[in-house]
């Protein structure tokens, strides 16, 4: 075989493999690229979650603080209805009727809850029954006072004395009072009814006058079981008799009244008549009666919040 024909010698590979080793490069560069920003992407990803879960928690405190804001100005405004409604009842002697001192605690919790929604909400819807409590308190008082069921001079004298806040009833005051000549009565158990006695009511001899003035003398007492404290203070004056301090009322406050009465038959019969218990007060005693009277007006003071 000659030289010509032998067989060329392989061509060394050096540049295939410069390309591979410059792809390969370009492969680890890409990748280390692509995660780069894959790393960057995610980690910005988290950071916009985050930046949403702090927008959203902000939002709901705003919402909330809103609604705390919200509340206590639904609060105030509810507490301002109370003492409206409260207003309602001032110069009247029936401080017993106002609770006032559950008004001043509904009053206090709603400060102390003013960041807690729940508790607020509680402390608004109590508030709020006081005062339709009292708005249907003042509507039933004038429906009483408007009407007359007996008809009598007495039940008049009593809605006009207590403002509508007072009921009367005939009944059998012999019975319930534990008297067999009493003309009326009052029970310490429910002072705001005045029984008036119905077989005396239709006796001959009983006038509108003495009804008058026996409603004047029972409304005496529902006053001394409503006020007991400033009632003790004054039946000192009396020795200690709520009946005598009744009847000084009366004398007191029912001009030309006296506990004899005179009624007239016809021209020439009539009948004395012993209304009372038979002490005529004096002025010093009538001014007792007058201060204590004074004393019972109700005053609505701020209940500050």
């Amino acid at each position: 075989m000659s030289f010509d024909d032998e067989t060329p010698a392989p061509r060394p590979r050096r540049a295939a493999l410069a390309w591979i080793i410059v792809l390969a490069v370009a492969l680890l560069a890409s990748i280390a690229g692509l995660a780069f920003f894959v790393v960057q992407y995610l980690g910005a990803r988290d950071r916009l979650a985050d930046a949403d879960a702090t927008i959203e928690q902000q939002r709901q405190q705003i919402e909330e603080q809103q609604k705390a804001v919200d509340q206590k100005e639904t609060f105030k405004r509810t507490a301002q209805s109370l003492m409206d409604a409260a207003h309602g009842f001032e110069g009247l002697p029936f401080a017993e009727l106002l609770p006032f001192d559950r008004y001043r605690t509904d009053i206090e919790r709603g400060w102390a809850a003013r960041w807690n929604p729940a508790a607020m909400d509680r402390v608004i819807a109590d508030v709020q029954a006081d005062v339709d409590a009292l708005h249907a308190l003042a509507a039933d008082a004038q429906a009483q006072a408007s009407t007359n069921a007996s008809g009598t001079a007495a039940e008049a004298t009593i809605d006009e004395l207590g403002h509508g806040y007072v009921t009367s009833v005939y009944d059998d005051t012999a019975t319930l009072c534990g008297r067999a000549d009493a003309l009326g009565c009052v029970i310490s158990d429910d002072p705001l009814t005045v029984h008036f006695d119905a077989a005396a009511n239709a006796e001959p001899y009983m006038t509108d006058w003495i009804r008058t003035g026996v409603a004047y003398h029972e409304f005496a007492h529902v006053l001394q079981f409503l006020n007991p404290e400033p009632t003790d203070t004054a039946l000192a004056a009396f020795g200690g008799d709520l009946e005598t301090m009744a009847d000084c009322f009366a004398l007191t406050y029912l001009d030309g009244w006296s506990l004899q009465q005179r009624v007239w038959i016809d021209a020439t019969s009539y009948w004395d008549l012993d209304i009372g218990y038979g002490l005529t007060c004096d002025e010093g005693q009538r001014q007792v009666v007058r201060d204590w009277y004074d004393s019972l007006a109700l005053t609505v003071d701020p209940i500050a919040q």
